[in-house]
């Protein structure tokens, strides 16, 4: 912070906020390379919910 010599108060700094991501369809790099590996993965995930809601 830097200090305001006239009156001996500290005045607050300006900080930039982050830069939002663009709005809009996702690009190349966001495509799903590997359906059948995300398709397993959430046939665990699945699994292991059920198996969870059975515990409790």
């Amino acid at each position: 912070m830097d200090t305001d010599h006239t009156t001996g108060q500290a005045s607050e700094e300006h900080v930039p906020s982050a830069p939002q991501a663009p709005q809009g369809p996702p690009g190349p790099q966001e495509a799903i390379t590997e359906p059948a590996k995300l398709l397993r993965i959430a046939t665990m995930v699945r699994e292991l919910l059920e198996e969870t809601r059975q515990a409790t």
